[in-house]
């Protein structure tokens, strides 16, 4: 039997019919996206736009189950990651602000200047384009919910700008 962390998450979607009334769009089990193999951390990516404001009266992209979670530039992203016991993220930056819950579990945050920080259930985060890396050191299932809105690149005081990083490489 699998955790709530583990399943396929439920995605209720709201929309407008042509009288302007609200209905609902769309309810659904959201596929989780294992790209390390099926026993490794899985994803799943609720919605993805190219720019902000929203248009509300755009659908919700159907195809944002492609790749890693990654906001596009000037856009916002809203998605999940899942952690298995010792599984880790390697260092790395993207060009956004994160806002992040922990849903279940719990996570090690560690930055490039060597400190971590644990966040349970319960925890937020906002991370401002800060090299980080993860690490589930726990016994379940970390779940992190991820709203991830494009910021500018991090400019040092000698002009010099953070790029995103990969895998710890830009």
């Amino acid at each position: 039997m699998s955790s709530s962390a583990e399943a396929e998450p439920r995605l209720v979607v709201t929309a407008h019919d042509k009288n302007g009334t609200s209905v609902f769009a769309s309810d659904k089990k959201v596929g989780l996206f294992h790209p390390f193999g099926p026993e490794s951390s899985s994803f799943a990516v609720f919605d993805t736009r190219g720019s902000v404001p929203v248009n509300n009266q755009e659908p919700v992209a159907e195809d944002a189950q492609s790749g890693l979670p990654r906001c596009l530039p000037g856009g916002v992203l809203f998605s999940i990651t899942n952690l298995k016991p010792g599984d880790q993220a390697p260092m790395h930056r993207t060009e956004s602000i994160d806002y992040a819950m922990v849903v279940s579990g719990e996570i090690v945050l560690s930055l490039d200047n060597g400190e971590e920080t644990t966040l349970r259930a319960g925890d937020y985060l906002i991370q401002g384009g800060a090299n980080h890396a993860w690490a589930n050191r726990g016994t379940e299932t970390c779940r992190i919910l991820f709203v991830m809105i494009s910021a500018n690149k991090v400019k040092l005081e000698d002009g010099t700008e953070l790029a995103a990083t990969v895998f710890g490489k830009p």
